[in-house]
């Protein structure tokens, strides 16, 4: 990973600087696959003919895959969750100018489904996520409570893995 205090990068348009934190957990580490996932999502061009494409973001960590997607178009509407989110919090602030559409922060620990947002969603990523078998349990709960939404709300999924370096 990419356990510097600073990292800057490109992805898309953007020019990206956001801040890391190795030192206090593995999940505010930017990981090179946090990046191939930006450029996958933004190269696949979700919801084109749609005004706003809602995107759920489990386990943003520093939040590059929700800054680039709010900053690669007005059309995205991004919920970013984190168990711990003051740096996700200081990241999308630092980003903020180069925003075009938006990004909201909650605080969500897989597994507790008290805190999971409520609204429907066009895209759920969660990206460079599950490195301890521990968490496995939790995530797919949280899934589970995402995807077994009775119709008519229920979306279509696509499911991505993107490994770069990693």
């Amino acid at each position: 990973p990419w356990s510097h205090a600073v990292a800057s990068f490109r992805v898309g348009e953007a020019a990206f600087t956001l801040e890391t934190d190795a030192a206090r957990s593995i999940g505010s580490c930017l990981w090179p696959s946090a990046v191939a996932a930006a450029r996958l999502l933004l190269s696949a061009r979700y919801g084109e003919k749609k005004k706003t494409v809602r995107v759920l973001e489990l386990g943003a960590g520093c939040g590059l895959v929700a800054v680039a997607l709010a900053a690669s178009s007005s059309r995205f509407e991004v919920v970013a969750t984190d168990a711990e989110t003051d740096l996700l919090e200081r990241n999308v602030t630092r980003s903020s100018s180069l925003m075009k559409g938006s990004v909201t922060v909650q605080k969500h620990a897989w597994g507790d489904l008290a805190t999971l947002p409520s609204s429907t969603f066009d895209v759920v990523v969660c990206s460079d996520c599950v490195y301890d078998s521990t968490s496995v349990v939790a995530l797919v709960a949280t899934l589970d409570a995402i995807f077994l939404v009775p119709p008519p709300q229920k979306k279509k999924t696509t499911t991505v893995a993107p490994h770069e370096g990693c």
